[in-house]
This record gives C-alpha cells, structure tokens and sequence, in this order.
C-alpha cells in the first residue's frame, strides 16, 4: 500500500456546501480524491516534504492522507 498526500485548494470551491463539507471532514475519501483532481493536487509523501518544505504548496490547501 502507498500513502498519497491528496490536496484540495479552498479557493477553488465555488460552492459554500462543497466547502463546508470539506473543512467539516464529511466527505468520502474517494470524493476526496475526486475533488482534488479538478481543483487541488496529490503527492507521495517524500514530494509533498519536498513541496511543503520549499513553500511551494499554496497555504489555502486541505489535506487528507489516504492509503492506496
């Protein structure tokens, strides 16, 4: 099993449902992924360290890790 860093950029969420349903943890990991294809990004970890580190991930971003 990997671990994936998937993330979602909250400035990208029109819809103030959607996005209270994100902050409040009430969406599916596969609706995450799903979510973070069409407006966020994933990583491995080792390249979510690298991006985080470097400042290179947008600090408007959720996270979720989640196994594969």
């Amino acid at each position: 099993m990997e671990t994936r860093v998937y993330g979602v950029n909250l400035d990208m969420i029109l819809d103030g449902l959607e996005l209270q349903r994100l902050v409040d943890f009430e969406v599916s990991d596969s609706e995450f992924v799903e979510i973070s294809k069409s407006c966020g990004g994933n990583w491995s970890l080792k390249e979510f360290e690298h991006h985080y580190n470097i400042d290179d991930i947008y600090r408007q971003v959720i996270i979720r890790f989640i196994k594969l």
